[in-house]
């Protein structure tokens, strides 16, 4: 039986969040939140995450941290940041440091999901089995 994906979702907008992580539910995905920086650095340390999706601009840190983090604790784990403040130096900043996708809001979240699903399944076929 193959285990659910464990996703973490950084987002400090409680509405946001809380969509976010209703819609990943629905998709038979084990969801975790973090409200901001700290927590999610914290979740990361202590699970081992197959994706995370983190804004950008967090209170008390940003995701260019969770993300930075997130690959030194796990370098297989995919990182998805998204951002209502998108510039290029900020998107240049994240795939370099190994973002999987840079998503602009509003987001589409059914291209979301997609997305979401493909680089999962995509991982899925390349890694051995257990």
């Amino acid at each position: 039986m193959q285990k659910k994906p464990k996703i973490l979702i950084v987002e400090d907008d409680p509405l946001v969040r809380r969509t976010f992580a209703r819609l990943m539910e629905e998709e038979n995905y084990e969801v975790y939140c973090a409200e901001n920086c700290r927590p999610a650095l914290e979740k990361i340390q202590q699970e081992r995450f197959d994706l995370v999706l983190t804004d950008i601009r967090l209170g008390d840190g940003d995701g260019i941290e969770v993300l930075e983090f997130s690959k030194k604790n796990n370098p297989d784990g995919i990182v998805f940041m998204i951002t209502g403040y998108a510039s290029l130096d900020s998107m240049k900043e994240a795939m370099r440091k190994g973002a999987e996708d840079y998503i602009i809001k509003p987001i589409d979240m059914n291209l979301l999901l997609v997305k979401i699903k493909n680089v999962l399944d995509r991982r899925e076929t390349l890694q051995p089995p257990d």
